[in-house]
């Protein structure tokens, strides 16, 4: 089925609809719409080979009990 033959036949459904499940609808058609753009970030990320490597790295110094390789909440605060 093509993207046009998706679209019109989801548009036909929504008309017949009674208005009590609109805002259910529209309430799942936004959660799949934000759940594709987390997808997408999550994607981003996992392919970030040096974020990947820094998160490794920060994992094993947290093990370690490395405390001096995080910076403290009261430096970080003063830029936030």
């Amino acid at each position: 089925m093509t993207t046009a033959t998706l679209k019109k036949n989801l548009l036909h459904t929504i008309a017949e609809l009674p208005s009590s499940r609109l805002k259910v609808a529209l309430d799942f058609l936004t959660y799949l719409k934000e759940r594709d753009a987390e997808w997408e970030a999550t994607t981003e990320i996992l392919h970030n080979k040096k974020l990947i490597r820094d998160i490794r790295t920060a994992k094993r110094d947290v093990a370690n009990k490395r405390h001096g390789a995080f910076a403290s909440w009261q430096s970080v605060k003063r830029y936030v």
